[in-house]
């Protein structure tokens, strides 16, 4: 199973690669933007509901966090005429040195906080608190480009929320970088999103097949459920070598991986016509997914691709 980043299937893949895809079994979902959500959907297993903070955490650093923590990570905020819209600051846009260092300051603002900590890691900000305090249970990348107004906190428990977000804002305001970002036309990071809020979940008691992912979400989960994984690497070759009875790939964003959707799918694809697989499932981020098999490479009659949620097609 291969979950591969967001990529317009239609415009990124060859018109032969499409067709081979439209022959086997086909659905599509409404997309899911974390690859987490993606593998453990098309695995039957409910995402947890909190804690993603905490599981990526661990995903990092291999240990479990001992007390809640939820992830803080850098975003544009664009005013609009009547709202304001988040846009999430991938990799390919805000780089990791950046990023830390933006980090770093708004982490010296709570030095002195015995309720709150920030720390990071890499480009990731992790909110330590003693109390749990509200948090989003979507990512960024899962509201990109939308209004953030129903995920924020409302009522009482909103003022010190609030107060805290506030002077993080104002220290990426006035920061060096934010300016020179501005200056050269680009998007400042100019507020944190806190999301998935929580403690550690409880393992999951599934059995897990060997994990091949950047992705420190997921890393996260596969560590929690003490199953084997490992970092993403190429070519696919390499991996079902180091995996033969099966394994999970998530793949990274093709601008950080140094290679395209497209390559990589016709990787898989000539170990299927190899013999070296038998079945290759593929797990696209704008929701499709296909199940290819050897044999579906007769169906001759099958060419289409499902273009909305709730499309299934397998004759």
């Amino acid at each position: 199973m291969v979950a591969l980043p967001r990529a317009a299937v239609v415009g990124d893949l060859s018109q032969g690669q499409q067709r081979w895809l439209g022959r086997g079994r086909l659905s599509m979902r409404p997309p899911a933007a974390l690859g987490l959500q993606r593998v453990l959907r098309h695995f039957g297993i409910e995402p947890p509901g909190a804690g993603l903070g905490a599981l990526r955490l661990l995903g990092q650093t291999g240990a479990a966090p001992s007390r809640w923590v939820a992830a803080a990570d850098l975003v544009f905020l664009r005013a609009g005429m009547s709202r304001l819209r988040l846009h999430a600051l991938g990799g390919d846009e805000l780089n990791d040195e950046e990023a830390g260092l933006l980090l770093a300051a708004m982490r010296d603002l709570l030095l002195d906080d015995d309720d709150y900590e920030l720390t990071c890691e890499g480009r990731f900000g992790y909110l330590h608190a003693v109390e749990p305090v509200f948090s989003a249970s979507v990512s960024p990348e899962m509201i990109d480009g939308r209004t953030p107004d129903e995920h924020m906190p409302a009522g009482a428990a909103a003022a010190g929320y609030l107060r805290m977000l506030s002077e993080m804002q104002m220290c990426l305001h006035g920061h060096e970088i934010n300016a020179r970002r501005e200056a050269a036309g680009l998007r400042p990071a100019n507020s944190l999103w806190i999301w998935g809020g929580g403690t550690t979940p409880a393992a999951p008691t599934v059995t897990l097949p060997v994990l091949f992912a950047n992705d420190p979400l997921t890393r996260g989960y596969w560590r929690n459920a003490a199953a084997t994984n490992a970092a993403w690497r190429e070519p696919a070759a390499d991996l079902l070598e180091s995996a033969p009875a099966g394994f999970v790939a998530v793949m990274p964003d093709g601008r950080r991986a140094g290679t395209s959707v497209a390559d990589v799918v016709d990787q898989f694809r000539q170990l299927l016509r190899r013999r070296h697989i038998s079945r290759l499932t593929l797990l696209f981020a704008d929701g499709l997914s296909a199940e290819v098999e050897r044999r579906h490479a007769w169906r001759f009659w099958r060419a289409g691709l499902p273009a909305r949620p709730g499309d299934t097609f397998d004759d």
